[in-house]
C-alpha cells in the first residue's frame, strides 16, 4: 500500500469527499492527486456535484453550497 492509498482510505474513513487547494485544484479520494499534485497546501473537503452539470467541487463545508456556487468555483478554478 502506499501513501496516496493510505490518505485515501483515512479521507473515507472520517467522511470527507476528497482534497482542493483554493482556487487552484481538487481530486475526489477515489482519485487523489491524479497530476501527483499532493503538496502541505491541500485541504481536506467535502464533494459537492452539481444536481443537472457533469461538474463537482470540493468545499471545506460540508453543508449543501447550492449549484451556483459549484459552477462559482468550478469557473475559478479552470
Amino acid at each position: 500500500m502506499n501513501v496516496i492509498k493510505l490518505i485515501s482510505n483515512a479521507l473515507k474513513e472520517q467522511g470527507y469527499g476528497g482534497l482542493f487547494q483554493g482556487g487552484v485544484c481538487g481530486c475526489k479520494v477515489n482519485d487523489l492527486s491524479p497530476a501527483t499534485c499532493m503538496t502541505e497546501h491541500c485541504e481536506i473537503g467535502y464533494l459537492h456535484t452539481h444536481s443537472t452539470k457533469n461538474i463537482w467541487v470540493i468545499h471545506k463545508h460540508k453543508e449543501p453550497i447550492g449549484d451556483a456556487r459549484i459552477e462559482e468555483i468550478s469557473d475559478y478554478c479552470e
